[in-house]
């Protein structure tokens, strides 16, 4: 929860050295209702028009380019460098896979 790694990490920090505060203080119940109410406010907002429309969008292209994986039969896998997409035919991918398997399992 992004609440508890923010106010830990502050937490750790400031009672640690040179500024040594105890953990008992009051103020870190301050800050932490503090912090709560700052990620309520920022989550629960709502959007803005514009920013309504573009998420619509967004989720309909999203859902448009899932209807043609799945309608194709396509498979979509990171990359070893991890920053590109590999898509290709599942059953292209399934034998790949299979033949990798046959040559494990020969070594």
């Amino acid at each position: 929860n992004q609440h508890k790694d923010i106010y830990s990490k502050v937490e750790n920090h400031l009672t640690g050295h040179p500024h040594r505060i105890p953990r008992s203080n009051a103020i870190f119940k301050q800050y932490s209702d503090h912090l709560l109410n700052y990620l309520n406010q920022i989550y629960f907002s709502p959007l803005s028009y514009k920013d309504q429309l573009i998420s619509r969008e967004q989720a309909q292209i999203l859902g448009s380019i899932r209807r043609i994986i799945i309608n194709m039969n396509l498979i979509i896998r990171v990359t070893d460098k991890g920053n590109n997409f590999y898509i290709g035919s599942a059953n292209e991918f399934e034998k790949t896979l299979k033949h990798f398997s046959s040559i494990q399992m020969l070594l």
